[in-house]
């Protein structure tokens, strides 16, 4: 029993990986936040501000500065930037971006990520910042300075199978195949040694 369910654990995963995304899944999503040499923690995005996968979107970010641990509120610092790192599917990162530039005195606005895709799977995400004027008095307290628009584009094919897609699914379905070929075999198998035993036993008691 133990390995049937081994079996199937192995064929669902396989084909989970083979399914990728379909249209609206929602994708995984963490930031990272840098300012005045802290870090915060990598945070999941929450759900509602996670991109669906095909699906143009647009929301506001409120950026919450990093402090030294839970139990300490942050202190800005205008002389250090303060940059957002984004990881999306668990592999596609945008390093770095600067939300507040020390040096130029300005903010960020707006921050545009395109994710290319193919069918079934995001390929790579791109972004495009656009920032307020330079040379303006930033008030790092305030919460607005940190704040900004992100916007989600996709672009890529959305009928096009993907080849590598059908090869690994065609792979799938012969690996799932076979393993419940095994699975069948061995049922079988013991349930003919099992009759064997009894017939066995049967026979020995007759003779006693």
């Amino acid at each position: 029993m133990f390995v049937c369910l081994t079996y199937l654990l192995l064929a669902a995963l396989l084909l989970q990986c083979v399914c990728g995304y379909i249209m609206y899944d929602r994708v995984a999503s963490t930031y990272q936040v840098l300012h005045n040499e802290w870090k915060s923690p990598i945070t999941d995005f929450p759900l509602v501000q996670m991109p669906r996968f095909g699906e143009k979107d647009t929301f506001i970010f409120h950026t919450v500065l990093p402090s030294r641990d839970m139990h300490t509120l942050a202190k800005p610092n205008a002389t250090s930037d303060v940059k957002i790192q984004l990881t999306f599917d668990n592999s596609l990162m945008i390093p770095w971006v600067k939300i507040y530039d020390s040096r130029k005195k300005h903010t960020l606005k707006k921050l545009t990520l395109t994710f290319s895709k193919d069918k079934y799977s995001i390929l790579r995400v791109a972004h495009e910042n656009e920032y307020d004027p330079e040379g303006q008095n930033i008030d790092l307290n305030h919460p607005t300075s940190t704040t900004f628009d992100i916007v989600y584009q996709w672009q890529g094919s959305q009928e096009q199978d993907n080849p590598h897609g059908i090869f690994v699914m065609f792979l799938t379905v012969s690996i799932i195949g076979i393993l419940m070929i095994i699975i069948v075999s061995r049922s079988r198998s013991n349930s003919h040694n099992d009759r064997i035993k009894i017939n066995s036993f049967k026979k020995g008691g007759k003779r006693n």
